[in-house]
């Protein structure tokens, strides 16, 4: 996936771009469906829907090629659930601002493409651990982390006003805290070096 990402924004850097006048700045609302899960040592996680909805800013960098800078703020669901095992279910729920680097790419005067990648930071706001019949609080708790960095890769297609992508994240950090379900002196697999992931197909409109 990482090498797809670093193809996928190489080649199209690389295109030249044709004469237009590109805009300056573009803001867009976008909202979308989330595919979430964790690794975990020794445990195999599941993937969990979820959504997102969030406001986006791409500020222009170069008069010549339409390089963008991209950050806003992102309403996240992320989580991972256990099956088979020691049966549970996880859903957090974060605030994320991201900072990328995109490229749009002008097929003609209404369709685009727009490759970026880039880091992101998100803080946690809410979310439960549900396993044999409890819920848990994992933030307030101390079970995970609020505060999670990673990478993010993405691949828009614009149609005038309107877009429609894909895109793909990676936490860098070790998300969990505390193992409730086993506990720190177990010899037990338990939820331990959890690390967000997350791939999201989204809609949206520029303004």
């Amino acid at each position: 996936m990482k090498r797809f990402c670093l193809v996928i924004f190489l080649s199209a850097i690389s295109l030249a771009a044709t004469a237009r006048e590109f805009p300056k700045n573009m803001i867009s609302v976008e909202a979308g469906y989330n595919a979430a899960w964790m690794t975990s040592y020794g445990v195999k996680a599941s993937a969990i829907p979820a959504f997102m909805v969030g406001l986006a800013d791409q500020i222009r960098l170069t008069e010549k090629h339409p390089f963008y800078f991209e950050t806003g703020l992102m309403f996240q669901g992320k989580g991972y659930a256990i099956n088979g095992y020691e049966d549970s279910r996880t859903a957090t729920y974060h605030l994320q601002i991201p900072l990328n680097i995109k490229y749009h790419i002008y097929l003609n005067d209404l369709v685009r493409l727009e490759p970026g990648a880039g880091l992101y930071y998100a803080a946690g706001i809410g979310g439960k651990l549900s396993y044999a019949s409890t819920d848990i609080d994992v933030f307030k708790n101390g079970i995970l982390s609020r505060h999670d960095i990673g990478w993010s890769c993405a691949l828009d297609c614009g149609i005038s006003r309107f877009f429609l992508g894909v895109a793909y994240e990676m936490g860098f950090l070790k998300v969990d805290r505390k193992d409730v379900v086993y506990g720190e002196e177990s010899g037990k697999l338990g939820y331990r070096d959890l690390r967000n992931y997350v791939f999201s197909v989204r809609i949206g409109v520029c303004f």
